[in-house]
């Protein structure tokens, strides 16, 4: 298998933050193994929407959903010098989502 670095922008989420729903973006980088680039995009994303931390946070409608786009994908040597192959999300206002 193939080591790839994932890189995911989620877009329009509008979540619960200091109690006051607002749009947000999020990047969030995944390091994984898979067969070929196309799995490694759906493995990153899936893992993302699988990730307890989402439950229940999300607030869209089902007529405003957030979405998910492939921000960059690199096939790596190796794992060597990765901190973690978990990584944390970086969120950023989305105010032009939604609109």
């Amino acid at each position: 298998m193939r080591k790839y670095r994932v890189t995911i922008n989620g877009r329009n989420y509008l979540i619960n933050v200091e109690g006051k729903p607002q749009r947000m973006g999020f990047y969030k980088i995944c390091y994984l193994e898979a067969h070929d680039p196309q799995e490694a995009e759906n493995l990153a994303v899936s893992k993302i929407v699988a990730d307890p931390r989402w439950r229940g946070k999300i607030l869209n409608s089902a007529d405003d959903r957030p979405v998910m786009y492939l921000d960059s994908l690199d096939e790596l040597e190796s794992f060597e010098g990765v901190e973690s192959l978990e990584t944390g999300y970086i969120f950023y206002p989305d105010e032009a989502a939604g609109r």
